[in-house]
């Protein structure tokens, strides 16, 4: 890996649940976001979030940036889910 990327294993499923998004969606906005730069898949298939996005959000914006947010929106459905 270069420094131009940061690492995210982050299985279909994985995302699929903590966005709540259908599996089938969630593969083709990967897609997309890997057709316009802003995350890249390797040779096993690990994504990686390229610095693309920085371009369009504040510079912080990194892969502890993402963990935090993945974090809130998972107990955030937990917590919806929960009712």
């Amino acid at each position: 890996m270069d420094g131009s990327s940061v690492g995210l294993e982050w299985p279909a499923r994985g995302r699929s649940e903590a966005t709540g998004i259908p599996r089938e969606t969630v593969r083709r906005k990967v897609e997309k976001l890997i057709a316009i730069g802003w995350i890249r898949r390797d040779s096993r298939g690990h994504l990686f979030i390229t610095e693309k996005p920085q371009e369009h959000f504040v510079p912080e914006f990194n892969l502890e940036s993402l963990k935090e947010l993945l974090y809130t929106s998972e107990r955030v459905r937990q917590i919806l889910d929960s009712d």
